[in-house]
């Protein structure tokens, strides 16, 4: 089979095939051509399994029949671009997922209808629909809303973004729930020091990390700050930098663990990192096996502004740690122009505390 080569048992996959992770760690290739029904192989690269169903994908390929400058049409040009895009680096896996199931969703419905002439009025019809989960509605309506952008971005059409008219469907909600003190006690009974579950609410508690970046933290963004030692890291969500030293509740769950991974102090089963998606599917089996409920990274997350704010840190104090960069509050970062000094102000505040 042309274009796979092994080296030291990682595979360079062939052409329209990427590797993807189920919400166990486990992987899977996705086998994707323009024209083609994509499929999903579970076996390795590198066995007979692998190639049959591969070669059975290229020769014998049933190609969907879409009516060009149809709505199912223009969701699968759009589609097939996000992937070229992710294999290049340039878009995340967990995009693809999302916009992928949102607009096959609408396709089946609206599928046949021309793309070019769907109107504000049309899209809103179609987001009322789903107006009884306003946050999955309007999740399609970003999705719509970014396939147009593309459409009139490359070519496809010079008609007006028709999703750009329609206001998302407003609702109340709180949010993730923060853990109390008591939840993370009852967490960390379960998951003690020495175990990875420990590090990752540590790591979070104490770096105030979304999963997308805890996911990924590990030796290579340490570093030391005024002979403080710090973890540093570009949120993948802003960009934004953040440097905050580390705890020393954060440097104990570090320090009992052997990290084998030089890329990620939380690694899979396969000694690799995390993607978002699993790390976030992976911690909730945690809170399941601790006996709690509703509880995620991101409230855990949300307890560390509680937590800090209790021990007597300002917000910005608490801003600079998080990574948080509310535009009202940015005159006072340009004024400053120093967020590390902040966290470490911050943390002298906190040095002691314990779970």
């Amino acid at each position: 089979m042309g274009g796979m080569t092994l080296e030291n048992n990682v595979p360079k996959l062939p052409m329209y095939v990427y590797a993807d992770k189920d919400r166990h760690g486990k992987t899977r290739y996705r086998c994707r051509k323009k024209g083609l029904q994509s499929i999903t192989i579970n076996a390795h690269p590198s066995t007979k399994e692998f190639r049959d169903a591969y070669d059975a994908f290229l020769d014998n390929g049933e190609p969907p029949k879409y009516n060009k400058n149809s709505f199912e049409w223009l969701v699968e040009e759009y589609l097939f671009t996000l992937e070229k895009l992710i294999q290049n680096g340039h878009a995340s896996m967990g995009t693809l997922k999302q916009r992928r199931l949102q607009l096959r969703t609408i396709s089946k419905e609206h599928g046949h209808r021309d793309a070019f002439k769907m109107t504000p009025k049309a899209v809103r019809k179609i987001i009322s629909a789903y107006a009884h989960t306003p946050a999955k509605a309007n999740n399609i309506l970003k999705s719509i809303r970014a396939m147009y952008r593309w459409a009139i971005n490359a070519g496809k059409t010079e008609i007006d973004n028709p999703a750009m008219g329609v206001e998302s469907i407003k609702y109340k909600t709180d949010g993730f729930t923060p853990w109390s003190i008591a939840e993370l006690r009852q967490f960390t009974k379960k998951h003690p020091l020495g175990t990875l579950p420990y590090l990752a609410a540590m790591m979070v508690l104490c770096i105030g990390a979304r999963r997308g970046d805890a996911c990924l933290l590990g030796p290579q963004n340490t570093r030391k700050i005024e002979s403080v030692r710090c973890i540093e890291f570009n949120q993948d969500k802003t960009g934004g930098l953040v440097t905050v030293p580390i705890l020393p509740i954060l440097q104990e769950a570090l320090d009992a663990m052997e990290i084998k991974n030089a890329r990620a102090f939380i690694p899979n089963s396969y000694g690799r990192p995390y993607t978002k998606e699993s790390f976030g599917n992976w911690f909730a089996d945690q809170v399941k096996a601790a006996k709690l409920k509703n509880r995620s990274l991101h409230g855990l997350r949300k307890s560390q502004g509680a937590i800090l704010a209790e021990m007597g840190c300002t917000q910005y104090e608490i801003m600079s740690i998080q990574g948080h960069a509310d535009p009202k509050s940015s005159e006072i970062y340009t004024r400053t122009a120093n967020r590390i000094k902040l966290a470490l102000s911050a943390m002298d505040r906190v040095v002691d505390f314990k779970v």
